[in-house]
């Protein structure tokens, strides 16, 4: 009877019964559980730099069953009359992808000293 419930009652009631708000409720809680794990998450730690590759564009993992998840190694071509920097894939080489992989140590929450990253 809503006459007879208390105001948190029926603010829960009202809210569960709006599908965008209890799917914005559940992708925030996503995004606060990302930002809690952002260190076991991220690949490398905030002061890791490539500047070898400072401009090279993002590839798609690939699988195979050779390499299993991997990427192809690109080399940096620089064009010598324009000085224009590309990147070409050097399909003789991979950089194998994988989970729970050891990197560079950080200290999870601040408080606990670790390793291992969810994929590097």
């Amino acid at each position: 009877m809503p006459g007879s419930l208390s105001q948190w009652a029926l603010i829960r009631r009202r809210f569960g019964r709006h599908r965008f708000a209890v799917a914005s409720l559940y992708l925030l809680a996503v995004l606060y559980l990302f930002a809690v794990l952002a260190e076991f998450l991220a690949p490398y730690s905030q002061q890791w730099r490539d500047l070898s590759h400072a401009y090279c564009p993002p590839q798609l993992p690939r699988f195979s069953f050779a390499h299993g998840f991997h990427v192809p190694a690109m080399q940096r071509y620089v064009d010598p009359l324009t000085f224009k920097k590309t990147y070409l894939e050097d399909t003789s080489r991979t950089v194998e992808l994988g989970f729970f992989v050891k990197g560079a140590p950080y200290r999870l929450w601040g408080l606990i000293p670790w390793d291992r990253h969810f994929f590097g």
